[in-house]
């Protein structure tokens, strides 16, 4: 099971790639 903040911890180092691109 996936705790809430592992899985929002995914989310910002998504973000984080994504402005990384940009």
């Amino acid at each position: 099971m996936k705790n809430e903040l592992e899985e929002s911890n995914e989310e910002i180092l998504l973000l984080r790639k994504e402005n990384e691109h940009l």
